[in-house]
């Protein structure tokens, strides 16, 4: 029985179609963490790399071999071979950020000569930024390891974090962008959460900018055990990163009286300003 080209031609275009199918669903996972660009030279990478090794030896072999067939099936496992291969460069550009760099914390310092307040405006002179609490709220030193300084009225609570690190580099860190994706800052807020308390329920999350910086927040209410009587909260907390520092704007309270203040958290979060 003669050899039909045209019908191979058909077998090998619907090989290089399955095969851009894959690519395009891969890349398009991966967008939602990577830039337009490296999404792009990735496909174009991986375009090129099929093109050289399918298209081309079919166009001289396909006249010249007994059963061109033979040559598509081999030539699809190159390609399907190779995808492994740009798929592992891929990510590993992807992971070229702190994941493989050692992250060293740097103890938070406290001192209360760090510190000015002024009717509600906090100012941290150690780490180059104020911030406004609500009005009448009554502002203490923080009571954790990080906590520099927060405010409170009835159960609700402002809290300031800040996480220095040092990471080796001789140019820091200034953007949250750099560090995590919202969506691995989410994770990693729920994970956290769900080992403290219970009921846990992610309400909402997304980018904003803060002092025009990009920061990401999050909301989420759980449940804890206080001796025999069981308490609802909601908790907002909005994070950025700037000279290898991060920080971390915090509120929580009774899920019925963060509703009632929720307004005024927001306003005291925006008046956050870096001044170094």
């Amino acid at each position: 029985m003669a050899n039909n080209p045209t019908r191979g031609s058909v077998t090998f275009t619907r090989l290089v179609l399955g095969f851009s199918i894959m690519v395009v669903i891969k890349a398009l996972f991966s967008y939602q963490t990577s830039s337009v660009a490296v999404v792009f030279g990735y496909l174009l990478g991986l375009f090129i790399y099929s093109f050289l090794l399918g298209i081309i030896p079919y166009i001289f072999l396909r006249n010249k071999l007994s059963n061109p067939k033979t040559v598509i099936f081999g030539i699809a496992l190159i390609i399907i071979g190779s995808v492994s291969y740009w798929g592992n460069r891929y990510e590993a550009s992807q992971g070229d950020s702190l994941g493989s760099t050692e992250v060293k914390e740097i103890a938070t310092d406290k001192g209360v000569e760090n510190s000015e307040i002024v009717g509600n405006l906090y100012r941290n002179k150690k780490y180059g930024f104020r911030i406004k609490f609500p009005e009448g709220w009554k502002i203490t030193n923080g009571d954790g390891a990080h906590i520099v300084q927060k405010a409170t009225k009835g159960y609700v609570t402002i809290a300031i974090l800040v996480q220095q690190v040092d990471l080796g580099k001789e140019k820091g860190v200034d953007s949250i962008k750099e560090v995590a994706s919202l969506e691995e800052i989410v994770t990693g807020k729920i994970e956290e959460a769900n080992q403290k308390f219970s009921n846990v329920k992610l309400l909402g999350s997304g980018e904003t900018k803060i002092d025009n910086e990009p920061a990401y927040w999050v909301e989420y209410s759980s449940d804890y055990q206080a001796l025999d009587v069981k308490v609802s909260t909601t908790n907002i907390e909005y994070t950025l990163f700037k000279d290898d520092t991060l920080y971390s704007v915090f509120s929580g309270a009774d899920s019925k009286a963060y509703l009632a203040t929720k307004p005024e958290i927001i306003k005291s979060v925006m008046t956050f300003v870096f001044e170094k």
